[in-house]
């Protein structure tokens, strides 16, 4: 994580996203509270969404406060 705040600092990029495997399921809403609180998303991005988990994943744009981008669909 000390290695993305030191990137952040040196590039001063316009958006960050947080990439997340819907699958994974409320570990992803933890990750993404601790990378919100550590370097500031500004967007979400769940893959796999037509897996067969429970989605817990899915409240992720609620949970940061911050706009899903996209929502990744296996063909």
């Amino acid at each position: 994580m000390e290695e993305l705040v030191s990137i952040k600092s040196e590039t001063h990029p316009g958006e960050i996203l947080f990439v997340a495997d819907a699958m994974t399921g409320q570990d992803a809403v933890r990750s993404a509270e601790e990378f919100h609180r550590r370097i500031g998303i500004t967007g979400v991005i769940l893959t796999k969404m037509d897996g067969d988990a429970r989605g817990g994943a899915a409240s992720l744009d609620q949970t940061s406060y911050r706009p899903a981008r996209e929502v990744c669909w296996r063909r």
